[in-house]
């Protein structure tokens, strides 16, 4: 508990049943905010449960989600309104109902597998969704302009595979890593005017992707108290 109605509550639990091994993290804050029209509240939970599939491989499943219902925007000030009083909010905030609300999930799955004494494979997959939707604290009417309620929806998945090998390097400890990786994004972007704090007439409306893939290695020695790396990478 702290000042202007700021609360923190949390629960983690885990533990191991035989091979599968879990933890669960929950947190709940809220808060009124220092200025006006400063209150928010957001919800994360993680979670991580991973089974050993025998003495040299395992296999993880990692969770995340957040919600975050509404965080409400006092915007910038100026120095002389902060002089005049550093508590309050710009008045189009109260106007254009100025703020964001957000939700994200991600949901990761991690491979290992010990390769005799001297190689590791180590493998990724991922996808997660974001939804942003903001408020901004004007109208935003203007025809050539983007509206200034923003709505977002992402998408995001991908993948790294990359093999580990431990070797001695004149006389030190050293890995030599090679390894490939991809990834997507897919955003569709919409912008709305601001009718005093309602959703007005659509000025924006696209959709944008981004690929990439990439391939690279590195080498890396441990002589004495040092760390060299050496490395190439393609994207």
């Amino acid at each position: 508990f702290g000042s202007y109605d700021t609360r923190i509550e949390r629960l983690d639990f885990g533990g191991t049943e035989g091979r599968f091994n879990y933890m669960i993290d929950g947190t709940h804050f809220s808060t009124g905010g220092y200025r006006r029209h400063s209150a928010a509240k957001r919800d994360n939970v993680r979670a991580k449960f991973s089974y050993s599939l025998g003495k040299d491989s395992s296999l993880t499943l990692l969770l995340n989600g957040e919600n975050q219902p509404f965080a409400e925007d006092p915007s910038g000030l100026t120095k002389a309104q902060i002089r005049q009083d550093p508590r309050q909010a710009v008045p189009n905030v109260f106007q254009f109902g100025a703020g964001e609300s957000h939700r994200d999930r991600q949901v990761g799955l991690v491979y290992e597998q010990q390769v005799g004494d001297d190689d590791h494979l180590h493998a990724t997959a991922y996808s997660g969704t974001r939804r942003v939707i903001q408020f901004l604290p004007f109208s935003g009417a203007s025809l050539n302009g983007g509206g200034a309620v923003v709505d977002l929806k992402d998408r995001t998945f991908g993948g790294d595979a990359r093999w580990v090998h431990e070797f001695s390097l004149a006389g030190a400890p050293a890995d030599v890593i090679a390894g490939v990786q991809y990834d997507r994004l897919v955003e569709e972007r919409k912008g709305w005017v601001n009718d005093d704090g309602s959703i007005g007439d659509l000025r924006r409306n696209e959709r944008d992707t981004s690929t990439q893939t990439g391939e690279y290695a590195q080498v890396e020695g441990k002589p004495d108290n040092w760390v060299i790396m050496a490395g190439i990478r393609h994207s």
